[in-house]
């Protein structure tokens, strides 16, 4: 990957993605946007699931709960994203 900035990496994410296809840097610039943009007339999401969820009512249960199977060690003393230290 051969990327000269910032901007040259969101085109590319904006021209695989549908969700974020209607937002640049020029656009940003001019406008508060808010994903899903999927074209560049697209005014933007502001308020994602304001009058109803995509799938209805939304699927909702509960998980059980599984611990981490890699925990922090001498070789590898941090936590990633998403674990917390309790």
């Amino acid at each position: 990957m051969n990327y000269s900035s910032a901007e040259e990496i969101f085109d590319e994410i904006a021209a695989l993605t549908i969700n974020f296809k209607g937002i640049t840097y020029e656009r940003l610039d001019a406008m508060e946007l808010h994903w899903p943009c999927t074209s560049l007339d697209h005014p933007g999401t502001p308020f994602l699931h304001k009058d109803r969820f995509s799938r209805g009512l939304g699927l909702f249960h509960a998980i059980e709960y599984r611990p981490s199977e890699e925990l922090p060690d001498e070789e590898y003393p941090r936590w990633t994203v998403g674990h917390r230290r309790s």
